[in-house]
């Protein structure tokens, strides 16, 4: 398909049945990936579109926030494409947007941006084992020394096990704290502490 603004119906045919997918227009599709601040949506004073856009220049998706220490064949949560318009903006990230907006009007054809996005992820997140065991540096052959018995233990079910006890006791801690506070705090008609929040 030719790239253009006009929407346009995408058919596919498989031997049982055919799906037909609304709204599609064809244009360059750009990947944008990196920490939090990659994903943080900024349009809560709505100037994001103040300058007008041309509603269907861009489309935006979201591969979701769910991680896998290897690579997988498929996304765990559905990515689903959005226009770009005022009210889809609330949940759209800035900088991809405003990267596909820059490219819209610098390119004069619809632009898709996928967002991979993760919160805190380092540089070497992106890159494969591949080539990261090519890196001949002393310091970083000790890196995924350590990265090797990390997933290691990952994936011996009792050593998994011991890993989440230990991230998990401290909340539990924190929470049986809290609910003897929070309950001496009901008993002297106090205004009880704020609940610890899960670590997720």
């Amino acid at each position: 398909l030719r790239a253009g603004f006009a929407p346009k119906f995408l058919i596919a045919v498989g031997p049982k049945q055919a799906v037909a997918v609304k709204n599609v227009v064809v244009g360059e599709v750009w990947v944008c990936a990196g920490q939090s601040n990659m994903f943080y949506s900024g349009n809560k004073t709505k100037w994001l579109d103040s300058e007008g856009l041309l509603a269907t220049g861009v489309r935006y998706a979201h591969t979701g926030r769910a991680s896998s220490h290897k690579p997988k064949d498929d996304l765990t949560e559905r990515a689903v494409w959005l226009e770009c318009t005022a009210e889809n903006l609330k949940g759209v990230s800035t900088i991809p947007y405003l990267f596909g907006k820059f490219l819209h009007r610098r390119l004069q054809m619809p632009v898709g941006v996928i967002n991979a996005a993760s919160g805190g992820a380092q540089g070497n997140y992106w890159c494969s084992m591949e080539e990261l065991r090519k890196i001949d540096l002393p310091e970083f052959k000790e890196i995924m020394v350590e990265h090797d018995q990390a997933v290691a233990a990952w994936e011996d079910p009792k050593s998994r096990k011991k890993i989440l006890d230990d991230y998990e006791r401290p909340y539990a801690e924190e929470h049986v704290a809290w609910t003897k506070e929070a309950a001496k705090a009901k008993a002297d008609k106090k205004r009880p502490p704020k609940e610890p929040k899960k670590r997720t």
